[in-house]
């Protein structure tokens, strides 16, 4: 389709990268889960409470402190939101190359994630 070739024609500008068409990355629980024994009602609860302290905190311009709640909501369950949210508190940091990383990662649980791209472009043209 016409995403998709101007997807990959954005990663290979910008990354040398392509996006699988293929659709959304597998999640798969690590080894040594600490949260192994919650039922994915439950994980996914969890991690919307800390996603939404974290957006809390960046209305607050509390980044650090942000970041640090992203990283607990994707313990639980990781996902294209926790990420591309985690990836805008780096951007507010100036921690392009990490906001790149993390919308990367994003577009890897949803290819089709118009957030992810749009901080994707917004860190890459800081880094130029």
């Amino acid at each position: 389709s016409r995403l998709d070739k101007a997807r990959n024609r954005f990663f290979a500008k910008f990354s040398n990268e392509s996006t699988s068409t293929s659709g959304t990355a597998t999640q798969q629980a690590p080894p040594t889960d600490p949260y192994a024994h919650l039922s994915q009602e439950e994980r996914t609860a969890h991690g919307d409470q800390h996603k939404n302290k974290g957006n809390t905190l960046l209305q607050e311009n509390k980044f650090a402190e942000a970041i640090h709640e992203y990283d607990v909501a994707i313990s639980y369950v990781p996902n294209a939101i926790y990420y591309a949210n985690r990836g805008y508190a780096y951007q507010k940091l100036n921690n392009h190359q990490k906001a790149i990383e993390d919308c990367q990662t994003a577009l890897k649980y949803d290819p089709k994630y118009t957030k992810a791209y749009l901080r994707l472009g917004q860190s890459y043209i800081q880094l130029r």
